[in-house]
């Protein structure tokens, strides 16, 4: 929802992927502003305008990436060494939250997520609660999804320099850090 009288129309109603990352590229455009500054989003007023149109929406939060194209989402844990519900859901404060959204089969099979890189694929027209990972029968659509989140990867970071990684590297954020901001 966006309103800004005088440069944007009253009731335009348009159909796409918007991602937090579009907000301040729109902003910014709105207010006539240009910075050589690199956004992961892109203005969303050439969509309003019917010029652009993305093709996928990509998500990111600590140790996962998803990707969403058309009927498909892809998530990749990046941290899929989990073994024990505490390493899985270190935040307990969240707990209550994913009980409610997920079905014990769904917490049950992010548990059991072992070595490596985990995916989980979801087809969400025919199952929007994301209650059937497909990543193993689907293995086209995996091979797919990965291979656009790989090049919109690279697009953003160089060869090796992915934090995804390498997160060891790196101190996971903790509530208490936003209240110093």
């Amino acid at each position: 929802i966006m309103r800004c009288p005088g440069k944007l129309p009253r009731g335009l109603r348009v159909r796409g992927y918007a991602q937090h990352a579009d907000i301040v590229p729109t902003i910014l455009e709105l207010a006539g502003i240009s910075v050589s500054h690199r956004f992961d989003g892109t203005s969303l007023l050439s969509l309003i305008r019917g010029e652009w149109g993305r093709e996928f929406a990509v998500c990111e939060t600590w140790g996962e990436r998803c990707i969403v194209r058309g009927e498909w989402k892809l998530i990749v844990h990046y941290e899929a060494e989990l073994k024990a519900l505490p390493e899985v859901f270190p935040q307990p404060y969240r707990l209550r939250e994913y009980a409610l959204k997920w079905p014990l089969k769904t917490l049950l099979e992010r548990v059991r997520v072992k070595g490596g890189v985990g995916y989980e694929l979801y087809n969400l027209r025919e199952d929007p609660m994301e209650t059937v990972n497909l990543a193993e029968e689907e293995g086209d659509v995996l091979g797919e999804l990965k291979a656009l989140l790989d090049e919109w990867i690279g697009e953003r970071v160089g060869e090796g320099e992915d934090p995804m990684l390498h997160l060891e590297r790196y101190t996971q954020p903790q509530p208490i850090d936003y209240q110093r901001l």
